[in-house]
């Protein structure tokens, strides 16, 4: 946070930084007072991803996965909670610990429904 700048000069030499000032701005420029504002459109699946039952949901994988990439054997490090049948394909396995796996992110890289893939292109037009 800014506490260690309070008092002191900000990057720009003509403005300095008053106790309390960045909160109140923080507080003024919130949602709709926003300049960048956009009328609220976070996507849903964003809103999923950041939702507490998600969360619960990396959690159980993890855990019952003992924190192991299922592909490599890893143990620990940065692992990625993956749908094995894709999360925006399959609503309805979003939250089911049997749908996710835990993987390192190389081999979360190499799995066919990772990002945009062909396979992942190909599947989108079968479920329209």
């Amino acid at each position: 946070m800014d506490v260690f700048r309070q008092g002191k000069p900000s990057c720009n030499p003509q403005t300095t930084f008053k106790k309390g000032h960045k909160t109140v701005i923080g507080f003024v420029r919130k949602g709709e007072a926003n300049n960048k504002w956009k009328g609220g459109i976070t996507p849903i699946n964003e809103k999923i991803r950041k939702s507490p039952e998600y969360k619960v949901w990396r959690i159980r994988v993890f855990t019952r996965d003992r924190f192991t990439c299922q592909a490599c054997g890893q143990v620990g490090g940065v692992l990625n909670a993956d749908h094995e049948l894709p999360f925006a394909f399959f609503p309805e396995l979003r939250f089911e610990v049997l749908n996710g796996r835990t993987l390192c992110v190389p081999c979360h890289k190499r799995t066919p429904t990772f990002g945009r893939s062909e396979y992942m292109r190909e599947l989108q037009t079968l479920t329209k």
